[in-house]
């Protein structure tokens, strides 16, 4: 019950924090309160920059509304359809490139799945696999999430060193060698007495989330983001979120049968 109930905490404190949040401008002229749109603006900027952002939003917005940018346009339209099919498909497959991994011991029936929605809700139950007591695997699940967290923030300095595609390709590769050395020691070292390989067999899964939150994490949002034009681009992440959610429900939810 713990567990549940401190993961509770960040989206509380989000929520007490919702009445300092600023509207979006560009939603406020979208609903022509221009008035409001003005205000946040001048909130957020000296007035000088605030009144040249605006004219720009509106501007922009002027152009938008000329344009179709319903979700039957999203099907319909064949430039529209291709980046609906990249929305989904980079955000997707990001999420099956790294997101499982099985591997079945001939000699014990050891199985175990992999990958950073699985880790991050079953790491505990993995490191137990291990061979790990209760106090190591709580300590070794706050320090992978301490990991993740500060890999992220890492990220975010190092997404724009190269290309999109490039980035990606990093992160994958990062993520699949992680992936493979993690199997292997599992396929040799599961359920022994070696500690030697069981803390490597952890320190892989340690690296892994390095490359998946440095390389491939924002990269795919920074993807997604930038290939739509500006008036189809809350729904093309929409779509490409979607494909995300999908995925890692299929994935968290079979990892409980696939580890019992």
């Amino acid at each position: 019950m713990l567990r549940p109930a401190i993961q509770c905490l960040p989206p509380l404190l989000l929520l007490l924090g919702i009445y300092w949040l600023p509207e979006s401008p560009r939603w406020l002229l979208l609903q022509d309160r221009h008035d409001q749109a003005r205000h946040v603006l001048n909130k957020l900027h000296p007035p000088t920059e605030a009144a040249a952002e605006y004219f720009q939003i509106e501007a922009q917005m002027r152009i938008d509304r000329a344009l179709p940018n319903s979700y039957r346009d999203m099907i319909m339209k064949p430039s529209y359809r291709k980046r609906l099919w990249l929305s989904i498909g980079c955000m997707g497959f990001t999420q099956f490139s790294v997101s499982t991994l099985s591997h079945v011991d001939r000699t014990s029936s050891f199985l175990t799945l992999q990958g950073i929605l699985v880790i991050t809700n079953y790491g505990p139950t993995i490191y137990k696999t291990l061979g790990y007591g209760t106090s190591q695997q709580l300590i070794y699940n706050c320090g992978w999430q301490t990991l993740s967290l500060g890999a992220g923030i890492l990220g975010s300095f190092v997404v724009d060193l190269t290309s999109r595609p490039t980035m990606l390709i990093i992160g994958l590769a990062w993520c699949l060698i992680c992936l493979a050395i993690e199997a292997a020691l599992v396929a040799r070292f599961a359920n022994s007495d070696n500690g030697a390989a069981l803390k490597a067999a952890v320190a892989a899964m340690f690296i892994y989330v390095g490359g998946f939150q440095g390389a491939l994490n924002g990269t795919q949002w920074a993807y997604v983001s930038e290939i739509w034009p500006s008036h189809m681009r809350p729904k093309g992440i929409a779509m490409g979120m979607c494909s995300i959610m999908l995925i890692n429900i299929c994935f968290v939810q079979a990892a409980p049968t696939a580890f019992a």
